[in-house]
């Protein structure tokens, strides 16, 4: 809850969005050249996916929050969608995560967005079931509005874990848990602190959709 105006510079969801595309984009690009190309005969696969979890967020000099999310949102943030690529061997996947709340009430607005790029190594990929090591880094967003002000703030966030996933559906789809652990770093607007610092500690269960096989 906020309770006086800011008067540091607050940051419009326009120009917010158009600086987290463009970095998003170079990054992704980055990432889906590495996973996706295993030599010249691999062709690319794509997934999309939901995440469902258990977060608890425990801030350096705050109170614990606990989150619960089905499907996830960017509560805890914890993001609740994904998009995937991985080559024709699957050993190697990465993977863009998205989260988004809004809260709005007749006082008080908030938005909670991010967006995180990551790694998967995938021990035994020619296996339908195998244990994965994951790791990545992206933005973290929050703005709150009130009649008496408004404010916003973006920080980084990087973490990684392990996991297993166990396809299903003859491969076109699969199932997977993961506990992982991740580090937000602060966000300011003005002199006040929008996001805590804190770690995010997390048992998340997921399901991906593979959108074509290797063959098409």
């Amino acid at each position: 809850m906020i309770d006086y105006p800011v008067r540091g510079r607050v940051t419009r969801p326009a120009d917010f969005f158009r600086r987290a595309s463009n970095r998003a984009a170079v990054c992704l690009a980055v990432i889906v050249a590495a996973a996706a190309w295993s030599g010249p005969a691999a062709a690319a696969r794509w997934s999309l996916g939901a995440n469902y979890g258990f977060a608890v967020l425990h801030p350096d000099h705050q109170h614990n929050t606990t989150a619960f999310a089905w499907p996830g949102t960017a509560v805890g943030f914890q993001p609740g969608m994904r998009l995937g690529v991985t080559g024709g061997t699957r050993t190697s996947e990465g993977y863009l995560d998205l989260g988004v709340l809004f809260l709005d009430g007749d006082d008080v607005s908030r938005r909670d967005l991010q967006a995180s790029l990551h790694y998967q190594r995938n021990l035994a990929p020619e296996s339908p079931t195998t244990l994965y090591f994951t790791a990545g880094g992206g933005i973290v967003h929050r703005a709150e509005d009130t009649a008496l002000s408004s404010a916003g703030a973006t920080s980084a966030t990087f973490g990684g874990g392990v996991g297993v996933r166990n396809e299903v559906s003859n491969g076109f789809g699969s199932l997977r848990v993961e506990a992982r652990v991740d580090r937000i770093e602060e966000g300011r607007s003005g002199g006040q602190v929008l996001i805590p610092r804190a770690f995010v500690y997390a048992l998340k269960v997921g399901f991906d959709l593979w959108l074509f096989d290797d063959d098409d």
